[in-house]
């Protein structure tokens, strides 16, 4: 991933592959404080969360100019990723998402 962060500014959202993508490339994430993004980032371990434009725009400011805070968030959030077993549950979700339409195909060769 060769960004330096990630903006997730979603209204509203489920839980979006893109953050493991950017915590497991040590990426910071900046993300509306919706239900979705809420529900998994916690603000100042994993990432940014924002109600307002000028509330990221302070947090941009924060994580550009002090080098320290940009780097213990990249590694917070990498260790969140790891310690929350957030790929493992992603992996075990699209299994069984792939075996019940396996399923339903085998039941109804028609179609679902």
């Amino acid at each position: 991933m060769d960004v330096d962060f990630v903006v997730n500014s979603s209204i509203s959202e489920g839980f979006a592959a893109i953050l493991l993508e950017a915590w497991s490339a040590k990426k910071i994430i900046f993300a509306r404080n919706n239900s979705g993004n809420s529900a998994v980032i916690r603000d100042g371990i994993s990432g940014l969360l924002y109600d307002t434009p000028e509330q990221f725009i302070q947090q941009l400011d924060h994580a550009l100019s002090d080098k320290e805070y940009r780097n213990h968030l990249e590694q917070s959030s990498f260790e969140y990723l790891l310690s929350q077993g957030l790929i493992e549950n992603e992996k075990r979700e699209l299994l069984r998402i792939l075996c019940e339409s396996y399923h339903c195909l085998l039941a109804n060769p028609r179609g679902i």
